[in-house]
């Protein structure tokens, strides 16, 4: 468990999150964070775990987007028909 503080910040408050949590959750400056509670009373904070698209295509090549293989206008060979492929 960690003690932290809420504080003002102009109109709203603010919560301090101490670094060693920020790097243990892989937290950034401007992540999106979810805050939720329970009815006993615990609040929860979660960060946005949605890849979108440049994340789902990331994961799926193992590399940046900008480094991903390309198609290019070359034909492509997908070699003989196997089944009943129409042609």
């Amino acid at each position: 468990m960690t003690k932290t503080m809420i504080s003002k910040l102009n109109n709203d408050y603010a919560i301090v999150i101490p670094k060693a949590l920020i790097d243990k959750y892989n937290f950034h400056e401007e992540d999106v964070l979810y805050i939720s509670d329970n009815p006993q009373g615990d609040l929860y904070i979660s960060k946005n775990t949605r890849k979108g698209f440049k994340g789902l295509c990331e994961e799926f090549f193992g590399c940046p987007i900008d480094e991903a293989p390309r198609l290019t206008d070359t034909e492509i060979d997908w070699g003989e028909p196997v089944g009943e492929e129409v042609w």
